[in-house]
């Protein structure tokens, strides 16, 4: 019993849990960007740093015209995003070897970029701003990448279950627009959820403890923390550039918990940690199949999982927080029947639980739990140890 393998083309580079961790090399022509070293002044400081980062390991070149970093004021017009990043798109795509992708939210800057020859639109509102990109991707047979994004006022839940919501709500977003997802990746969006009802460092923290989580979307995952505000805050680094052995630090974790793609900054270091992190991967041994086919199950079996020496791995609280004390598990082949039941009981506790699809009757889900659910489900009216027989508890590794 196993969940399904993600897969995806980024351009031409295979990417999923089969393929190895691919590279994404930064490359911004922007000279607001908050990292200063990964900025360059015009296409051919760019094709030069392309053809560096090829050398080290890339197999992806992101190119930027504008900086997103959502605590500054960067703004300018798509005019101008344009005429910084076509020329060193042209220019990469007619000397070097390689897929090229995009890093813009806006349409009209995707357009011309793809025109010029980019393969990949990396879109960090997940088509939010501009959902025309999608229409585009799917006109130009080129890939997708999409981020997770926060989804208004009216947006409630633990971070792994909003980002999971946001995420699953670009994909149906693409896929109304006729992309196909085997050209799809998913980005967690870290460092772009501010103003969310907690320290956004704290967020960010306990969106990547749970990254494996978002594998339920059958998608493969691209991560980007490179010389990020959270790693400073943690560290106590006001400068990106002396951020790199922690950045290096949490793209291993991220490698380990189920990342294939890594967006960095420092290609060579990058490429390093993933090899290392690759081989010891436990995104999927950390996820565990729950199942029972029939309607009656013991949720109270779900909760005792914290007390399961099998399951101290899964423990995710990050900080004494208490909106950000939760813990996530992945459940998989549900019957829709036993799916529903599932989310009704979590949610009369106050856990919360997405259902997706499988493509097939069966059902997956994730779970998020905080500590006021898990007492609930311990000491309620549901699960008791006379109805715990039947429950598979499987460790499920690839």
């Amino acid at each position: 019993m196993t969940q399904r393998l993600t897969f995806a083309r980024l351009g031409r580079v295979k990417v999923g849990d089969q393929e190895p961790v691919a590279i994404m090399g930064v490359i911004n022509i922007s000279p607001e960007s908050f990292f200063q070293g990964s900025v360059c002044r015009g296409p051919k400081e760019a094709l030069s740093r392309a053809e560096r980062m090829l050398t080290e390991g890339a197999k992806i070149i992101d190119l930027g015209g504008m900086s997103t970093a959502p605590y500054k004021d960067t703004m300018i017009s798509q005019e101008k995003e344009v005429e910084r990043v076509v020329p060193a798109i042209r220019l990469i795509k007619k000397e070097l070897d390689c897929a090229v992708s995009i890093d813009t939210q806006r349409s009209k800057v995707a357009q011309a970029a793809l025109e010029a020859g980019a393969d990949i639109v990396n879109d960090v509102s997940g088509l939010r701003n501009s959902p025309d990109i999608a229409a585009l991707v799917r006109q130009h047979s080129a890939s997708l990448v999409v981020a997770a994004r926060a989804g208004g006022s009216k947006d409630r839940g633990p971070p792994i279950y909003r980002v999971i919501k946001a995420l699953r709500g670009s994909l149906d977003l693409a896929a109304s627009k006729g992309v196909e997802l085997r050209n799809i990746v998913v980005d967690p969006g870290i460092g772009f959820f501010r103003n969310e009802g907690a320290a956004w460092y704290l967020w960010d923290l306990n969106i990547l403890s749970n990254l494996f989580a978002i594998k339920i979307l059958g998608r493969p995952l691209l991560v980007g923390v490179s010389r990020k505000s959270f790693i400073g805050e943690v560290t106590s680094t006001v400068n990106p550039e002396s951020r790199l052995p922690a950045s290096l630090a949490v793209e291993g974790i991220s490698v380990a918990l189920g990342a294939d793609v890594i967006r960095t900054h420092s290609v060579g270091e990058s490429y390093q940690a993933s090899q290392i992190a690759s081989r010891l991967r436990l995104g999927w041994l950390l996820s565990k199949v729950y199942t029972r086919e029939e309607r009656k199950y013991s949720i109270v079996e779900l909760s005792n999982l914290k007390h399961n020496s099998d399951f101290t791995n899964m423990k995710k609280v990050v900080s004494k927080d208490s909106s950000l004390m939760w813990d996530s598990y992945v459940v998989y082949n549900l019957s829709p029947d036993t799916a529903e039941g599932l989310k009704e009981e979590i949610s009369e506790v106050g856990g919360n639980v997405i259902i997706c699809e499988t493509g097939g009757e069966l059902k997956n889900a994730v779970v998020t739990l905080n500590t006021s659910s898990v007492r609930g489900l311990a000491k309620g009216k549901r699960g008791t140890k006379e109805n715990l027989q039947g429950i598979d508890l499987i460790l499920n590794s690839l």
